[in-house]
């Protein structure tokens, strides 16, 4: 049987000694790795959460806008046609699909704004629909605004290191932008 040398032996005691110590390190580091990774992914997961409120306030906005839009339509005798497009709106099942439908009413209800071709007792009925109907629109492009904001943010920072990183481990992605 061979014996190891002192030389050996007192190698292999000063491994031990410091095998401990590197393994508890190495599950020290590998904690704070994974403590850092999981606050990132929570701050991300908050500014997805930021990026749905502010969608809500578009959602709001549009819905509003196309209540009014039929308002006005229903006073000037045009309804079928807007009416096929508040419920394209309604009928939406994705934000894309809702900001499409929005777009196609901003194209429609163009022609229903110009109160000048109406006369004067058609004008003063007419005015204040049509000024909430512009009050809608602001609101809308007000909360587009916070939403691009938001959504601008969230994907600049998914693409930066360590964020990249976090989003990479659970699989988040960029978010579309609402367009116009």
């Amino acid at each position: 049987m061979l014996t190891d040398s002192p030389a050996q032996q007192v190698d292999r005691q000063s491994r031990r000694k410091w095998l401990g110590p590197l393994i508890f390190i190495a599950i020290g580091l590998a904690s704070l790795v994974l403590m850092f990774v999981t606050m990132r992914q929570v701050q991300l997961y908050e500014q997805l959460r930021e990026i749905d409120r502010a969608w809500i306030g578009v959602d709001r906005a549009i819905t509003q806008r196309a209540e009014r839009a039929l308002q006005l339509a229903e006073r000037l005798q045009a309804v079928p046609r807007i009416l096929r497009l508040v419920s394209r709106i309604d009928t939406a099942t994705t934000p894309r699909e809702r900001i499409e439908a929005n777009h196609v009413l901003d194209d429609a209800i163009e022609p229903l704004r110009r109160v000048e071709s109406f006369d004067q007792s058609d004008r003063k009925e007419i005015e204040p629909i049509r000024d909430s109907l512009e009050e809608a629109e602001r609101d809308i492009s007000v909360r587009r605004r916070e939403y691009n904001d938001a959504v601008q943010d969230y994907n600049t920072r998914i693409q930066l290191f360590p964020d990249n990183f976090a989003s990479w481990v659970v699989g988040l992605e960029r978010v579309e932008e609402y367009v116009r």
